[in-house]
């Protein structure tokens, strides 16, 4: 990837992470942004564009992390399969753990059903863009992609989940999700046409 493509990859991230909160904000903010006139109106959407772009930030520290560690991986494992089916294990380990471990903390007099709701729309997301993805791209890149999207998400995601406060957790997932979603659909059209790309990992994808 030359630094002109990694440069617009960078921008539009940021750009779409600053949107995606400022939108996000608008509707579940609008009270408190109406509240004291235009001024505080502004202020509050250039406040909720700043930390769209430190989601942003984050969001494409994740992504890079991700591909490094899937050159190593695929390096490492000489059968593709082999990899693609410890990020499956990776990917319903994450899933339990992320039920288990909410349930643990803040399940006090609720059911454990209760606490499906979040990793499992945010699994069901990251199987729409993987579909894509693979279409896009090869059928390889199916578990990639819904990997990156699932696990990579959801740890970039854990300072809200923390919190368990449902606004905090929309506003954070929703910029997070974009910017995932974006770079990830990005990738194939910066480095090249599939003949091109290497065998293994999100690189084909």
């Amino acid at each position: 990837m030359t630094l002109k493509k990694w440069l617009y990859l960078f921008l539009t991230t940021l750009s779409i992470g600053g949107a995606a909160a400022v939108i996000t904000g608008f509707f579940m903010q609008w009270d408190v942004l109406t509240e004291h006139g235009a001024g505080n109106f502004v202020a509050g959407l250039i406040a909720n564009f700043w930390i769209g772009l430190m989601y942003s930030a984050v969001s494409q520290m994740g992504f890079f992390a991700y591909l490094t560690v899937n050159m190593f991986a695929s390096g490492l494992f000489r059968k593709k399969e082999t990899w693609q089916l410890i990020q499956v294990g990776i990917i319903m380990f994450v899933f339990f753990d992320t039920v288990y471990l909410r349930y643990a903390f803040f399940g006090e007099g609720e059911s454990w059903v209760s606490f499906l709701g979040w990793p499992s729309l945010l699994l069901a997301v990251a199987v729409v863009a993987a579909y894509f993805k693979a279409r896009a791209t090869s059928p390889d890149a199916f578990i990639p992609a819904m990997f990156f999207v699932f696990v990579g998400t959801l740890i970039e995601w854990v300072p809200a989940l923390r919190e368990n406060n449902i606004n905090s957790m929309i506003f954070m997932l929703v910029p997070l999700l974009s910017c995932n979603i974006w770079q990830l659909m990005q990738l194939h059209k910066l480095i090249g046409n599939k003949a091109s790309q290497p065998k293994a990992g999100i690189q084909k994808s």
